[in-house]
């Protein structure tokens, strides 16, 4: 079967737990589609650095309509309850933060940020399983705009730098900062991420879109320039490279240079986004999306935290190689 088939079948029946977690939870959805697309991608010859950056740019491409049904359809089912004005005001510092963060994302090695953000799912889980849940109406009286901005822009940077749609990080913060009950965080944190995760996607697209694909030669995982690498080559004592290549991008002799230069990309890839993975996702994600919120609301808080606490600790185990390390297909 072709390698691009195959990739949309997997995603698209990797959307519909991923839209349902999404609703359900309030979170992206990350720690399936990072992997799934992770894998995919390395499987078509992307290496692995380049393949992790990919499948957190596209992620958040997706997580941003999912996120958004999942808000409307939340917003629909608890009515006056939703906190309007704490969301708004916590949306734009996320965007802020998001913003930030991917642009620092670029610059750090993916197996790195895979770790980090599996220790940071540990801490997660743990939060969940000793908190006490309140009830969805009992909301803090306080309500301090510069707190709820600021605490804005840390969860956005944190989740962005960490290449993820940001419900993960959004719903501690919410939830254990800011003192909102666990159905209402899961609200907010929806609506949060429609925006921040669009802002992240953004930045992944353009960023990697100032670096033509075809001038990127790829040695062990990292990126190196064209232009950086002819130089080297020179100062090495290669001092026929620049005219051979001049002269083939005049026409003249054939095109030395691209003959060993990879293009690593998979089709449909602008900057660190592919669109046909974000389109097999986003397919079923939308939908189950909604009806994942629809299920959220009619169970209680506590098997709510509880359910997030395990969720938390496969995510953590599975980003920090846990499984791998003893052989566990899971």
């Amino acid at each position: 079967m072709d390698p691009l088939i195959l990739m949309v079948i997997i995603l698209v029946l990797v959307g519909i737990v991923v839209g349902f977690a999404n609703g359900f939870f309030g979170v992206g959805g990350c720690f399936l589609m990072v992997p799934a697309m992770h894998f995919l991608f390395v499987s078509m010859g992307v290496p692995a650095d380049l393949a992790i950056k990919l499948a957190f740019g596209t992620n958040m491409l997706v997580v941003a309509p999912t996120a958004f049904f999942g808000a409307w359809r939340y917003r629909k089912e608890i009515k006056e309850a939703f906190p309007t004005k704490r969301a708004l005001v916590l949306t734009l510092g996320a965007a802020v933060g998001g913003a930030i963060g991917s642009s620092f994302a670029l610059l750090t090695p993916g197996q790195f940020l895979r770790i980090l953000f599996g220790v940071f799912c540990i801490i997660g889980a743990y939060r969940f399983m000793t908190a006490k849940p309140k009830p969805i109406q009992v909301l803090p009286e306080e309500f301090s705009r510069k707190q709820y901005f600021l605490s804005g822009v840390a969860g956005g940077g944190v989740a962005h730098y960490l290449g993820i749609g940001g419900g993960l990080v959004y719903l501690l913060i919410l939830n254990w900062y800011l003192s909102i009950p666990i159905h209402l965080s899961v609200a907010v944190s929806l609506a949060t991420m429609t925006v921040s995760s669009a802002i992240g996607a953004t930045v992944f697209g353009a960023l990697g879109s100032l670096f033509p694909h075809s001038s990127l030669i790829f040695i062990g995982g990292f990126s190196i320039n064209t232009m950086l690498t002819l130089h080297i080559l020179y100062n090495l004592g290669f001092t026929y490279v620049y005219q051979l290549y001049f002269l083939s991008r005049l026409g003249i002799i054939p095109d030395f240079v691209n003959m060993f230069l990879m293009n690593p990309f998979p089709p449909f890839t602008i900057g660190y986004v592919n669109l046909l993975a974000f389109v097999s996702l986003a397919v079923t994600s939308i939908p189950f999306s909604m009806l994942g919120a629809w299920a959220s609301v009619r169970v209680s808080p506590k098997k709510l935290s509880i359910l997030l606490a395990i969720t938390y600790i496969y995510v953590g185990l599975k980003l920090m190689g846990v499984f791998s390390y003893f052989g566990l297909p899971i």
